[in-house]
Formats: structure tokens, sequence, C-alpha cells
């Protein structure tokens, strides 16, 4: 018992711990929320009268792609010591991440009847698992260009201005930069984003489903 427990507080306990503070760990809980539905469903199958709760899946596993938009801008903040901007670049990212699925997998139109612009989804999966190449790569591009914005250290130590404003207007100024250079080119040239960015790593994960790709990755 004594050797069981030491093996626990000096091995098991410094292992997870280290695991826990890995910052990516923080999306587990939606992926584990979507697997207990998933269990559950495999029983629905077999007793049709349960209820179906693949709403919850969808709305927590099936939302990972802005799940980690949101992560890898805040935490590549984080990383380039950034903190007042880890929120706002994360939203941004968020938001910019929809933007980048039109209009393949989104479209964003006036509706005739009711006068109203709605953003309407033509492939859902894409809030999920589908979406998380274009995910990264939006979450990137946002940290770059925050991160490049702060290096000019604008507004900082005004003695002019209030601290609030400066803190807005650094925060108005790269976010509208984002949202023009995605807008442009999604909305005003019409350039496919998605399809670029899946063209960009189809040969990975045509390498991923392979049995050299499968032997690659064992030895990672």
């Amino acid at each position: 018992m004594k050797g069981i427990m030491n093996w626990f507080t000096n091995k098991l306990a410094p292992g997870m711990q280290k695991v826990f503070s890995n910052p990516w760990i923080a999306a587990v809980p939606f992926i584990l929320v979507g697997s207990v539905i998933s269990i559950y469903n495999v029983f629905v199958r077999y007793i049709p009268s349960l209820p179906d709760l693949s709403f919850v899946n969808t709305f927590s596993f099936g939302m990972m792609s802005l799940i980690v938009a949101f992560m890898v801008t805040y935490f590549g903040m984080v990383e380039l010591d950034h903190p007042k901007y880890t929120i706002t670049a994360g939203l941004t990212s968020v938001t910019v991440f929809l933007m980048a699925l039109c209009p393949t997998m989104a479209t964003l139109l006036k509706n005739a009847t009711t006068g109203k612009t709605e953003l309407t989804f033509t492939d859902i999966n894409f809030l999920g698992g589908s979406g998380l190449f274009i995910a990264i790569i939006v979450g990137l591009v946002v940290m770059l260009i925050f991160h490049l914005y702060a290096k000019l250290h604008i507004l900082e130590d005004s003695a002019t201005m209030p601290d609030f404003v400066c803190e807005w207007m650094n925060n108005i100024v790269p976010m509208t930069i984002i949202y023009l250079i995605f807008g442009v080119t999604v909305f005003t040239i019409g350039f496919d984003l998605v399809e670029f960015i899946n063209l960009i790593f189809q040969p990975i994960v045509n390498l991923g489903q392979s049995l050299l790709g499968f032997v690659v990755i064992c030895f990672l």
C-alpha cells in the first residue's frame, strides 16, 4: 500500500499536473460532454423511447472549431506577453472564423421578406471537427496582426488621453484591420478561404490516412 501511495505521489501526480497545466486541456470538457452523449446515443438505438439528446453534442463538441479559434489566439497572446489583448483577440478570431466560412460553408444574404441580413450555415460540421484547420489558420493570422500592432506601442503611456480611451483605440485599430482584410478577401474579391486552406492541408490529411502516415504519427 505504501508503495502504491509513493508511486501515486512521486510518479503519477507530477505527470498529471504537467498534463493539466497545459492550456489546451481547457477544451477537454467539451470533448468529454460530446463523448458522453455519443455513448448515450448507442442506448437510444436500442431503446427508442429515450429522448434525443444529440443537440448537446452539436453545441459542445460540435462547436470545437469555434473554441479552437478562440484558444489559439488567446493563448498565443499570452505566450507573446500581450495580456491586454487576450480576450479581444480571441473573440475577434471567433467572429473572423465565421466570416472565413463564407461563401462555401456559410452564406450571408438579405431576406427579401423580412429585410434582415441572415447568416445561414450550409454545413454545420465546419463549426466542429471539419473546420479545425481553418480555425487554427485564422487564429494564427489574427494573433500575428495583434502582435505586430502591439509591438508598435501606440498610445502607451499617453499623458493627454485617459487610459481606457487608449485601450479602446488599441483594440479597435487591429480589429478593424483584421475585419477589412478578411472581409475584402471573402466578400469583395470572392476568394474561397475554406477551399484554399483545405487544398493546402489535403496532402497532410491523405498522409495521415495512409500506412506511412500512421507509422510516422506513432513515432512522433
